[in-house]
C-alpha cells in the first residue's frame, strides 16, 4: 500500500475500502470483534466455528506477512451468532525500511472501521520477568515502546482525501482496558481454574534479539515480556475507540538468562505449536467475551 503523504496513519479512504470488501466477501457479515494471532498460530483460526476465509488479494490495501508462522489469511468466524474476524499473522516493522507503521496497523483499523468493537492481539514474546517461564500465557497490562518508531508520527491527513482516523494528540491511558482484562481474567478463572497473569510488554523493532544488557535494563524498567509486534495496534485500536486486551505467549527466556543459549525464530515457532492446546483452551473461554462485551466501557 503506498503512502502516498509520509505519515504512519492509513488513510480513511483505504479503511473504507477494505471495511466494504470485508462485508462483501462474508456474504453480508457484521463482525463485531477482531483477533490478531501471533507467531504459529495462524492455523488455529481454520477449525473455528463457520469459519470462512476472506482472500487478501480482493481486500483492498491489505499488507501481505513475509515471517515464518504468519500466514497473512482472514477468517470470518461466528462465535455465539456473532460474527468476528480472526486476522492470521501480522506484518512487522523490521519488514520495512521505514516501519511501515500504516501498514502494520492498516488491518486492524480497517477492521474497526468495518464495525468490530473489541479488538484481542495475541503474541509470541520472551520471558523478562523471571517468574513467567516457556508456554506461560499472560496478558497485557501495559507497554512500553523501545522500538524508536510511533504511529503518531508524520501528517495525520493528506489535506484533500480525508479527515482524520483520530485525535492528533491520542490518549494512551488505558490502551489494554483494565475492565475487559478483569473480566476475561475472572472468566478464566471461574471456568479453567487458572489465575491468568498480566504483565507490562516491551515492543522492540527487530529483528534482532535483544542482548543480556538489554534485558537487564528491561526488567529494571518493570518490563515482564518482550517482542516485536503489537504496540502498534493497540495503539490505532485504542485511539479509534476500541476496547483493547491482548496476551503474549511466552516461548523463550530473554537473552542472558540461559547461559550459553541461543534464540532463534524456529523456538518461538516450537513453542506456539507445543502450547496450542492451552492456546486452544483459552481462547474458547475469551471469545464469547469479545463478541459480547456489554457492560464494559473504553
Amino acid at each position: 500500500m503506498a503512502n502516498i503523504y509520509g505519515g504512519n496513519i492509513p488513510l480513511r479512504v483505504d479503511l473504507t475500502a477494505a471495511a466494504q470488501a470485508i462485508t462483501t466477501l462474508s456474504g453480508g457479515r457484521k463482525h463485531v470483534a477482531c483477533v490478531v494471532l501471533g507467531s504459529g498460530f495462524s492455523k488455529w483460526a481454520q477449525g473455528l466455528p463457520d469459519a470462512m476465509e476472506l482472500p487478501i488479494d480482493q481486500l483492498p490495501n491489505w499488507p501481505t506477512p513475509t515471517v515464518q508462522g504468519h500466514s497473512g489469511k482472514v477468517f470470518s468466524v461466528v462465535i455465539q451468532g456473532k460474527p468476528a474476524l480472526i486476522l492470521a499473522g501480522r506484518v512487522h516493522s523490521y519488514e520495512y525500511l521505514d516501519g511501515g507503521l500504516d501498514k502494520i496497523t492498516f488491518p486492524v483499523c480497517a477492521s474497526i472501521a468495518h464495525g468490530c468493537r473489541t479488538v484481542f492481539l495475541t503474541n509470541a514474546a520472551g520471558s523478562v520477568n523471571l517468574s513467567y517461564k516457556p508456554g506461560d500465557l499472560v496478558l497485557l497490562s501495559d507497554h512500553i515502546n523501545r522500538s524508536g518508531l510511533s504511529v503518531f508520527s508524520g501528517p495525520d491527513h493528506d489535506g484533500v482525501r480525508q479527515q482524520p482516523v483520530f485525535p492528533y494528540f491520542a490518549d494512551q491511558s488505558d490502551v489494554y482496558s483494565a475492565v475487559l482484562r478483569g473480566r476475561i481474567k475472572e472468566t478464566v478463572s471461574a471456568r479453567l481454574g487458572i489465575e491468568l497473569p498480566e504483565g507490562v510488554y516491551a515492543w522492540m523493532r527487530g529483528r534482532t534479539y535483544e542482548t543480556p544488557a538489554e534485558i537487564r535494563e528491561l526488567r529494571q524498567a518493570g518490563v515482564d515480556q518482550v517482542g516485536m509486534s503489537t504496540v502498534p495496534e493497540a495503539q490505532t485500536a485504542y485511539a479509534m475507540g476500541a476496547l483493547v486486551a491482548g496476551m503474549s505467549l511466552i516461548t523463550n527466556y530473554g537473552a542472558g538468562i540461559i547461559a550459553g543459549s541461543v534464540l532463534d525464530h524456529d523456538e518461538v515457532t516450537t513453542a506456539a505449536k507445543a502450547a496450542m492446546t492451552s492456546f486452544t483452551r483459552m481462547m474458547d473461554v475469551i471469545l464469547p467475551i469479545l463478541v459480547s462485551p456489554e457492560g464494559l466501557t473504553t
